[in-house]
């Protein structure tokens, strides 16, 4: 065999032509080899704040954060949440004599609040020591003002829309339409329940639960007794802002442990978790709220997020606090970053977006003390109850600083 070899070099190209004379006949074989150009853009080296464009990798767009989180990191080109203040100075009030209670609380504003319960006074204006029985008391700025709202049967819970339009229950729902009070005799309308919470996002799509698996709802013009589908005593009900998700939490009168989470929606109540079955992640149930799209859950298991347009269950890992040995029964949550929950001893956790933080001072000034109701709006939040073998019933309000 005989070969011979020529090329020529063009604009950093290499042409190598090997020629293979095979008698009788000749083949010839050119190779081209050498650097190509790359096509593929490089990516621009941006500024602090900056980042190539995801549209457009060779020039560079400013980093801009949703509501809630802020530019971060070395280069300030992420996005981290931002965090909120855990620190509130507590003004603490004892209302009412031995006997007194209080089991919820709305904050309309800081000079606007009403607690529910049980509460009696001394009637200073007879000769003869007495007391007076009221079931409410409202906070003007300066002071409780004593109230009763139709009879003097304790109040289990209030929701409030606005002053001319909000709601009380105990046993049965009673309504205030800004002139004066009904009380909705349901055995009137065939329905023998007792009712002991309340929810809605109007006043005319108000849900009430109670003892039994009860569950009643109020269009505007008629009271609707539901199936429930449990017997648990259902003694909790929140639901999304659009009225659409509702979820009542429930549980046997002697058997803690033993929980159920409904969710109504398409029409029909459904149980979503239940400690009674033995593939449940969540245990047994104390508390839930909701946020956007998301069903928060506390339980002998820990912190649970649910969101219920993707059924995605998520358990919060890291948490200070023992879920079941604290018994976190109530959750209010302002934003993502800003959520209280609230265990039986006036304690409370406060999760800031990164950390949590837990605060028991209010239950060591007491040796006794039961947490009834809570609530938060904005920079304030309020917990009430009472202390000492009902001595007192007991407002914590807390300011934050």
């Amino acid at each position: 065999m005989i070969y011979g070899i020529t090329g020529q070099k063009f604009m950093k190209k290499l042409s190598i032509t090997i020629t293979f004379f095979i008698l009788p006949m000749v083949l010839t074989i050119v190779f081209i080899t050498g650097c190509k150009t790359s096509t593929t853009p490089q990516s621009a080296d941006c500024d602090t704040g900056y980042l190539p464009c995801d549209n457009n990798i060779t020039e560079c767009c400013e980093v801009l954060c949703e509501n809630l989180y802020h530019n971060c990191g070395d280069l300030m080109n992420e996005c981290c949440i931002d965090t909120t203040s855990s620190t509130f100075i507590f003004q603490l009030d004892t209302i009412g004599l031995y006997g007194s209670y209080l089991n919820d609380i709305v904050i309309v504003d800081e000079n606007n609040i009403w607690v529910v319960g049980a509460l009696s006074i001394d009637d200073t204006t007879l000769v003869y020591p007495t007391q007076i029985n009221y079931n409410a008391a409202h906070w003007n700025g300066n002071e409780w003002e004593y109230q009763l709202i139709v009879n003097t049967a304790p109040l289990n819970g209030i929701f409030y829309f606005d002053e001319d339009d909000f709601w009380v229950i105990s046993g049965y729902p009673k309504h205030w339409d800004g002139e004066e009070w009904t009380n909705w005799l349901l055995h009137n309308y065939g329905i023998d329940v007792h009712l002991v919470d309340l929810w809605g996002n109007s006043s005319s799509n108000m849900y009430f639960v109670g003892w039994e698996g009860a569950i009643v709802y109020y269009d505007g013009s008629n009271f609707i007794q539901m199936e429930s589908g449990t017997s648990v005593d259902l003694d909790l009900i929140v639901g999304s802002p659009d009225g659409n998700h509702v979820f009542a939490v429930g549980r046997e009168p002697d058997d803690y442990a033993l929980t159920n989470v409904l969710e109504f929606l398409n029409d029909s109540w459904n149980i979503l978790f239940s400690s009674d079955d033995p593939q449940s992640q969540t245990g047994y149930v104390f508390g839930v709220g909701v946020l956007s799209d998301t069903l928060y859950l506390t339980s002998s298991t820990g912190l649970w997020k649910y969101n219920y347009l993707t059924d995605e269950l998520i358990s919060v890992p890291d948490l200070p606090l023992d879920f079941e040995t604290d018994i976190v029964k109530l959750i209010k949550i302002n934003t993502i970053n800003d959520i209280l929950f609230f265990s039986a001893g006036f304690i409370y956790t406060k999760f800031n977006g990164l950390t949590y933080f837990t605060n028991n001072d209010i239950m060591n000034l007491y040796s006794q003390r039961s947490l009834g109701g809570a609530d938060y709006n904005g920079e304030i939040f309020v917990m009430c109850g009472f202390f000492n073998s009902y001595n007192h019933a007991l407002v914590a309000r807390g300011y934050r600083q």
